[in-house]
This record gives C-alpha cells, sequence and structure tokens, in this order.
C-alpha cells in the first residue's frame, strides 16, 4: 500500500518508513526543494509523497494506524487545498494518477534526465536536493506546526541533541517581513537562503518570508559552505566575485531583498566580505 500527494503540476515524491514526525519532517525538505523547483529552477517535474506501508498495518487494530492516522490529519490541516507561495499547495491522489502524472511529464521531456546518480547510491549529498536544505534539516523530527502570524505558516523541528529549526513560508506569493518574537525561543538567529545557503543575522521581528521559503536556526549552527563568494556561479572565487563585492559596497537593502556579498549576514558588504571570500579563494 502507499499514500502520494500530488502538487499543483508538479508533485511531491518521497517515500518514508511509519514513523510520523520523520515523514513530517522530510516532507517540509521536500516542500522547499518544490517551492525551489517552481520559482527558480522551474523544471515542471512532477513531484509526489508518500510512504510505503504493508496491508496488514492499515488493520483497525494494528498499531500503526494511529501514525498514519496523524500524518493524513497534518496533510489535511497543513497542506491539502491550501495554498504555499500562492500555489496549491496538495491534493490527494492515487498512485496510478501520480504514474500517469510521471510518464506525461517523460513525454514531454524526452531529453531530460530523472537522476545522475547510481541507483544503489546512498551518499544523499550526491543526490538532486538543495544541498542547504539537507545539511541543515536532514535527521530532524517535526515538533510542532507553530502559530500562525498573518499570511505566515511555520514549523518546528529538532534533532536528538535538541537543536531546533524552523521552516518558515507564506500563503501569499508576495514577500515580506514577519514578527516571530512572541514565539521564537530567545538567542539570535540567522535566516537561510534554502538554495545558496546565504543568510542574515536578524531581529526576530524582522523574519524575512520569501516565496521559496525560509529556514530558520541557530546563528551558533551556520554552516559555511565551499561555493560562499562564486557570485557567478562559474565554479572559481576570483577577480570577478571580488568586483561584486565592491559592486553591492554598503548597507544591505531591507528585508526580505537578499543581500548579495554579504557573506557573514551582518546586513553590511564590506572588508568583512572580502576577507570571507579570500580564504575561500580559487
Amino acid at each position: 500500500m502507499g499514500s502520494s500527494l500530488s502538487v499543483d503540476g508538479v508533485h511531491f515524491n518521497i517515500y518514508q518508513e511509519m514513523r510520523v514526525s520523520m515523514v513530517k519532517a522530510r516532507f517540509l525538505m521536500e516542500l522547499l526543494n518544490w517551492l525551489d523547483d517552481v520559482y527558480i529552477a522551474d523544471t515542471g517535474r512532477i513531484w509526489s509523497s508518500g510512504w510505503g506501508s504493508h496491508s496488514h498495518e492499515l488493520d483497525p487494530a494494528e498499531s500503526a494506524v494511529p501514525e498514519w492516522t496523524e500524518a493524513l490529519s497534518w496533510f489535511n490541516n497543513n497542506f491539502i487545498d491550501e495554498t504555499i507561495s500562492g500555489k496549491q499547495a496538495a491534493t490527494w491522489s492515487s498512485m496510478i494518477e501520480s504514474a500517469n502524472l510521471y510518464k506525461d511529464w517523460e513525454t514531454a521531456n524526452p531529453s531530460a534526465i530523472p537522476f545522475t546518480y547510481s541507483e544503489k547510491e546512498t551518499n544523499e549529498e550526491t543526490y538532486p536536493y538543495l544541498l542547504p536544505v539537507w545539511k541543515y534539516l536532514t535527521l530532524f523530527d517535526y515538533v510542532t506546526e507553530m502559530p500562525e502570524v498573518g499570511d505566515t505558516r511555520w514549523h518546528k523541528v529538532e534533532n536528538e541533541d535538541g537543536d531546533l529549526r524552523y521552516v518558515v513560508y507564506a500563503t501569499t506569493d508576495w514577500e515580506y517581513i514577519a514578527d516571530l518574537s512572541d514565539d521564537l525561543p530567545a538567542g539570535t538567529w540567522a535566516a537561510i537562503e534554502p538554495r545558496s545557503g546565504y543568510f542574515r543575522i536578524l531581529d526576530p521581528t524582522e523574519i524575512p518570508v520569501r516565496n521559496v521559503g525560509t529556514i530558520l536556526v541557530p546563528s551558533e549552527d551556520l554552516i559555511s559552505f565551499d561555493w560562499f563568494g562564486d557570485f557567478n556561479e562559474d565554479g572559481s572565487i576570483n577577480v570577478p566575485d571580488l568586483l561584486r563585492i565592491i559592486e553591492n559596497w554598503g548597507n544591505c537593502p531591507d528585508l526580505p531583498d537578499i543581500c548579495e556579498g554579504d557573506l557573514n549576514g551582518d546586513a553590511e558588504v564590506n572588508v568583512s566580505d572580502i576577507l570571507e571570500l579570500i580564504s575561500n579563494w580559487g
């Protein structure tokens, strides 16, 4: 047996073990990847989401029933026929319906290769997912949905060490800042861009809510990726990237705008960012 979710012409595909906290957390990771596909990559790929289950586990007497019942309720309350970044978030579909969507996409894109790694590959860093999303959210379990703040929806996840992350998105397709200070734990937080991993250290009263979503992490948990500073994405950090910093010199634009050139998240492009870029030179 299996369940699948289809999502606004672009559909989620993920099968997880029957542990509801993991199912939810992994779905949020796929959600961020889907939003990136819709608003940036624009591949039109089919995304579906679900989990595998033996038929006997659907018997009302089986212990797994409360798990998948809770997961279905969570999907219904948060995503089914709801909007995320102005898109219809999800709708239920059968496995046959999802399979037909995949076939239609493959027919329309005969030269596209769905995967670029070995069928037996288990290194998730090689999968076609957003690496910052995987680095920041893998091995986290879902905790709860947070109180709604206007059009803002956000969810709390936690790992076995007690580290916290929040996945933030909007129901609308416009970008804005939200005040989450009433429910965000005390401390210094950073907003992570899911595609690039660039970040902004910020006040909890000014959380950027972008159409591709935002990951909130404590500032002490920040990750520096080896592409930081490669602004033209040519695979090297060199003079053109240095010139890009100089072009953006000074204070960053107001949130929710992204600040190109700010490598340390302090809302300024200055000497500190040049030193950061030089440390990654080559």
